[in-house]
């Protein structure tokens, strides 16, 4: 009779086991949840702050478009670093208008 107690308390701590492997799971879901929609209000978040900031910056869209590319060209940072772009960015902005 002992032997058969001993079988049975091993189950119920085997179940017992798998019971709190699933409650760690469902939690590990809700984080995950958590965290996706945390994630979401933070890209919104910075979608507004950046259209605040280009809404404060008072540029039509052509300047604004100007702007980035002169950014994304490096030139800006060639300009910060003190070297002479002026010519560069003339003959970019002589491009876009040839271009419309």
């Amino acid at each position: 009779m002992v032997k058969k107690e001993l079988k049975l308390r091993n189950y119920d701590n085997l179940v017992k086991m798998r019971k709190d492997i699933q409650k760690d799971r469902d939690k590990d879901l809700a984080l995950q949840e958590q965290i996706r929609n945390k994630e979401e209000r933070l890209r919104e978040a910075e979608r507004e702050r950046i259209a605040a900031d280009v809404e404060a910056m008072d540029m039509s869209p052509e300047q604004l478009g100007s702007f980035l590319d002169l950014i994304l060209s490096g030139k800006l940072k060639a300009f910060m670093n003190g070297n002479d772009v002026r010519n560069d960015v003339i003959e970019t902005y002589e491009e876009d208008e040839e271009d419309e």
